[in-house]
């Protein structure tokens, strides 16, 4: 089930479905649904995280 979630908010996020200023209450719902306590997926969630390189996609449209 949680695979489910993290390839549907993965999903929701590169489409544009899921706005920048979600991100963080949505990893912490991800991280508990792992068994994470909430305290601690708010304390993971607020680490400084690298920032992320522009999508590559194929002449066919697919995500490399």
């Amino acid at each position: 089930m949680t695979s489910h979630a993290i390839v549907g908010v993965a999903l929701a996020f590169t489409k544009g479905e899921l706005p920048p200023d979600a991100i963080d209450g949505t990893i912490v719902g991800l991280l508990c649904m792992t068994g994470i306590g909430a305290s601690d997926a708010v304390e993971l969630t607020a680490r400084p995280r690298p920032e992320l390189g522009p999508e590559t996609a194929t002449s066919k449209g697919a995500i490399l």
